[in-house]
């Protein structure tokens, strides 16, 4: 498991969302920063014996910069809809990323510059459920 205080776009390939609760949303200001509060999953963990499995998980702020395009479409009723599933990206013409964040409820897409996640804490190791 890779614990570090910050993570940038350059981390994109070791990082993974899945699962990962968003807490809330700032929508883009004059700033044009879109910010993420979300319970960062680090790693996942098979304990065989017990038949359950854990998790490392701690609170993040994950904020994309230069945001263009917001555009959030409902593709769910998922009552516990604000768990992230993916996010993926894609470079654009300008040097920019295309991302989409699939979460519970959609799809959360837009042009960024760029990210960066920010630990707030250490993360906790929990038991999260039976298989």
């Amino acid at each position: 498991m890779k614990v570090k205080k910050i993570w940038t776009d350059a981390d994109f390939d070791e990082m993974c969302w899945h699962d990962s609760i968003i807490n809330s949303i700032l929508l883009p200001s004059s700033d044009k920063n879109l910010n993420l509060n979300i319970d960062y999953i680090y790693d996942w963990v098979d304990d065989e014996a017990s038949r359950t499995y854990h998790i490392w998980k701690g609170p993040c702020s994950l904020s994309f910069s230069e945001v263009n395009d917001l555009a959030f479409s409902q593709t769910n009723q998922d009552i516990q809809g604000t768990y992230i599933s993916e996010i993926s990206r894609r470079k654009t013409d300008d040097d920019h990323w295309y991302f989409e964040i699939v979460t519970g409820l959609g799809i959360i897409s837009f042009v960024a510059l760029g990210y960066t996640q920010i630990a707030k804490e250490q993360p906790v190791y929990l038991i999260e459920g039976g298989k």
